[in-house]
């Protein structure tokens, strides 16, 4: 693939987000600026691009929580076995 120039606009398209939604991503250093009359572009290669994808976190994962969520980490292997088995019942007590 031929290494091409992406400004904000591109990297949000190949995100599938908006580009105002751009700011809250941690993105990696920019690889350079173009400079237009008073205004400046930030841009990146897209072989940067790809390789930050690449080493990002899977979907689900949150910054200060090392390991496995908790709920999934406490849960016994009955109830992660078959994720389409109903969810056991609480035993109810009869009335007195």
């Amino acid at each position: 693939m031929a290494r091409r120039k992406l400004h904000r606009a591109d990297v949000a398209e190949l995100l599938g987000i908006n580009p105002d939604s751009l700011g809250r991503a941690k993105l990696p250093e920019r690889d350079g600026t173009d400079v237009e009359g008073s205004h400046a572009r930030p841009y990146w290669w897209s072989t940067t691009i790809d390789a930050w994808l690449a080493a990002r976190p899977g979907k689900g994962w949150r910054a200060g929580r090392p390991g496995p969520h908790p709920k999934t980490a406490a849960a016994g292997p009955e109830e992660t076995s078959d994720p389409a088995a109903p969810t056991p019942r609480r035993k109810i007590k009869p009335a007195r």
